[in-house]
């Protein structure tokens, strides 16, 4: 009885999905950057791509900290887990954080954002796709709709900022 059980889960999240619905992203300081890309296409009914390309304007980042949450759909975005900071730069020497760890390891294939700083080139995330659950590993997720939003800083200015929906289901 217990292992029919087991057998259901498991099919359950194999057949899961991951699937971005939208992407809204804002520079708020036009002197410190400029967006050249931010855009969500369509490969077929199943896969969207991502693509984001923001030149920046002041180099070297010798620092960078971002700000975000989790939020979950429930008659309004609520918060699903916990408000998050990151040191950017401490991050990427020492990823000890199992949360920052996993929400890293979904897109590090996929940008530019790859080592320490200083930072003296462009952010790029390039064909960032959707996938199946099972490449993800999302087995702490319920099924339903969710949003990250993030706040990025450096020399403690509020330089950007942006919302990710997605679909798990």
């Amino acid at each position: 009885m217990h292992s029919a059980g087991w057998i259901c889960c498991v099919l359950s999240l194999v057949l899961a999905s991951f699937e971005i619905t939208s992407i809204q992203f804002a520079i708020k300081d036009h002197k410190y950057a400029i967006m050249e890309k931010c855009h969500l296409r369509a490969v077929n009914r199943s896969i969207k791509l991502f693509d984001l390309r923001i030149k920046l304007l002041k180099l070297p980042i010798t620092n960078v900290l971002v700000k975000w949450s989790l939020l979950k759909l429930s008659n309004g975005y609520l918060p699903f887990n916990h408000n998050y900071t990151l040191d950017g730069c401490k991050f990427l020497r020492h990823s000890n954080h199992l949360i920052n760890n996993f929400v890293y390891g979904i897109f590090k294939d996929y940008t530019n954002l790859n080592h320490t700083c200083p930072y003296n080139h462009d952010v790029i995330v390039d064909s960032f796709p959707s996938r199946s659950a099972k490449d993800l590993d999302l087995m702490f997720l319920a099924k339903g709709d969710y949003a990250i939003d993030s706040a990025w800083y450096t020399d403690g200015i509020l330089r950007a900022d942006g919302r990710l929906k997605f679909t798990f289901a």
